[in-house]
């Protein structure tokens, strides 16, 4: 099977005057993008969702990469 990667771009814009966010934004970029990930990965249950997207379909299935 072929694929075909693509992506979705999201933004979280923080308060950089809320205690929360002044330690989100004293990690490393790299630790920041993985964290805020896994949020959404979680938050979202975009396991299920993309289950739910695939079921049924034989020509595509949507992969979620971690």
């Amino acid at each position: 099977m072929k694929t075909i990667k693509h992506s979705l771009d999201f933004v979280t814009e923080l308060d950089e005057n809320d205690p929360s966010a002044k330690r989100l934004l004293a990690l490393p970029e790299n630790e920041r993008e993985m964290l805020l990930k896994d949020m959404l990965i979680n938050m979202f249950d975009l396991d299920s969702l993309i289950d739910a997207v695939n079921a049924g379909n034989s020509w595509a299935h949507l992969k979620l990469l971690k």
